[in-house]
């Protein structure tokens, strides 16, 4: 962990940092514990090697996950991914190399995408005559709008990382050998801030993705309560008053 933001490395490179039944178990409980750590407060994740991540790993027979270490851990299917956005903390992606299929899934999950220049996202379901998943379906038309997506994961469009950006996929696009630096200094940054106030502001935007007006501004009414009794919010009027930066504790 560097600074109070936590690093997670699928860590695969020789298959692509594909993902098998045991690594999403592993992904599951190390989301849950990120939850419950106040230490962190802000995550970066990626892939070791020239890959974000290929997708379900579809070879036969591969054991090299977990499945031995962990025989009787029930492996999750899609639902794992909803704890992104639990997580009360920044999630970013350093996309280091090809998303594809279910690796593109894990990066829309994330709060935000940097992505490397030469990289690029491939929802490629139906290459394989499978419908999306891993949350494609439901993420990608609200960043896109539902034509784009319905084109692109119909016609199992590589987006590469112009036209990411051009669409709202991307959030930065930077060299490829900078990408995780870039996600780590985007992460640090957010880790300094108001960390309850952050929390607070991403349970409402991803409510305010299903819920209805009058719902999001009565809610509203109570998270900023939430927020008014924090130490931060404290110090940021104290701040204000004395005409200095703010020092943020995240609580």
């Amino acid at each position: 962990m560097l600074d109070s933001t936590l690093v997670i490395t699928m860590n695969r490179p020789e298959r692509l940092n594909a993902l098998t039944d045991g690594m999403k178990i592993l992904f599951r409980d190390l989301l849950l514990s990120v939850r419950d750590d106040a230490e962190i407060r802000a995550v970066v994740v990626t892939g070791e090697g020239r890959a974000f991540c290929s997708g379900a790993d579809l070879s036969s027979g591969d054991k090299s996950a977990g499945e031995d270490i962990l025989p009787s851990r029930p492996a999750p299917r899609f639902g794992w991914l909803e704890l992104f956005h639990k997580l009360p903390v920044p999630v970013i992606a350093a996309v280091n190399g090809p998303a594809v299929g279910g690796g593109f899934g894990i990066a829309l999950a994330c709060d935000i995408r940097v992505m490397g220049e030469g990289t690029y996202f491939y929802p490629a379901f139906t290459d394989r005559g499978l419908a999306a998943d891993n949350g494609v379906s439901w993420m990608l038309p609200r960043l896109v709008g539902p034509a784009k997506a319905l084109r692109w994961m119909w016609d199992a469009s590589r987006i590469y990382s112009e036209e990411a950006l051009q669409t709202g996929l991307a959030d930065l696009v930077v060299a490829d050998e900078k990408v995780l630096e870039e996600a780590i200094e985007l992460a640090q940054k957010w880790a300094k801030g108001p960390t309850v106030a952050y929390g607070l502001i991403k349970d409402q935007v991803y409510a305010g993705l299903t819920e209805d007006y009058g719902t999001q501004l009565i809610a509203e009414e109570f998270q900023q309560a939430r927020a008014s009794a924090t130490e931060d919010v404290a110090e940021g009027v104290a701040a204000f008053r004395e005409k200095r930066a703010a020092k943020f504790v995240g609580r």
